[in-house]
């Protein structure tokens, strides 16, 4: 009974990382403002997730092999084999998290334990058979629930129906919308008090982020971000950030020119970046090193 319930759990985790991975909802495109960061200023799990970003094909692939191990888990003669496929699948994400720092390794080392645990005793003879040269037949782990042949498929059918439920009304009902002013801007003009900032301009890049942030470059690349609310029949922005401290500034477009009034008497005007240019982002095939410039 407990290695079926822990079937079910890794089975449930493998479908829902797997879709995801497949509706690019984990390892998504870093934002412009993640693009525009140096790289060794980039911590190392946000490093190894934006270049797991910009391969959306390799992603899908991945997230089709998780499903597909998923699916083998839930039928009895397939199973050994989804426990295998599962192993070395999570094998590769506990060295994955502990080499990049990702914050969910006791997750990861606790879904590899589990399937460690179920899959043992046909580990144990497929060992003795390859290594010891024994003959042996692996043995058929039962679920040890004793209930008529087509009321376990009915549990079996429900719970698979939940668990794909639970996981893809999600993925396919929540489609996000960019807000307004959303993109990266370059500063091209910087106003305080009435003075002009030339050479010392303090902001060089201005990135307004799909989850309603607001983050502010400065010219030593490093980054001030605040939440935001848009509020449109005014025009107006109101920024907080993680200390509880408030701001209010104006916006206005004209010219293609964004230009942000705070009231303490900030006047910053930047123009559009059309950072889905950038290089990372355009999906190149090479098939020759020779042909790589």
């Amino acid at each position: 009974m407990l290695q079926t319930v822990m079937v079910y759990f890794l089975s449930f985790v493998l479908f829902k990382y797997g879709f995801e991975k497949i509706f690019i909802k984990q390892f998504y495109q870093p934002e412009s403002n993640i693009l525009y960061t140096p790289l060794g200023n980039l911590d190392k799990d946000i490093l190894y997730w934006s270049v797991m970003g910009l391969a959306p094909v390799y992603s899908f692939i991945l997230g089709l092999t998780e499903v597909t191990t998923a699916l083998l888990l839930l039928f009895v003669r397939t199973r050994f084999a989804g426990l295998l496929l599962a192993i070395t699948a999570l094998v590769q994400i506990v060295i994955i998290n502990f080499c990049f720092d990702i914050s969910v390794k006791m997750f990861s080392l606790l879904l590899l334990a589990m399937a460690l645990f179920v899959a043992w005793r046909q580990l144990k003879a497929l060992f003795d058979f390859l290594l010891l040269q024994k003959a042996k037949v692996l043995p058929i782990v039962h679920s040890g629930l004793e209930m008529p042949v087509y009321v376990k498929a009915s549990l079996k059918f429900f719970i698979v129906g939940l668990m794909l439920l639970t996981i893809l009304y999600p993925l396919v009902a929540h489609s996000p919308t960019k807000p307004k002013l959303y993109g990266a801007y370059k500063v091209e003009q910087y106003i305080l008090h009435g003075i002009e900032w030339y050479d010392t301009i303090p902001v060089k890049r201005i990135f307004f982020h799909s989850k309603q942030y607001v983050i502010f470059q400065r010219q030593d690349d490093s980054m001030l971000d605040f939440h935001y609310t848009i509020n449109e029949t005014e025009n107006t922005i109101a920024l907080s950030n993680y200390e509880g401290g408030k701001l209010t500034m104006s916006y206005s477009i004209e010219g293609g020119l964004l230009t942000l009034t705070s009231d303490n008497g900030m006047i910053m005007t930047a123009s559009p970046i059309k950072w889905e240019n950038m290089s990372a982002l355009q999906h190149r095939f090479h098939f020759f090193v020779d042909e790589v410039r």
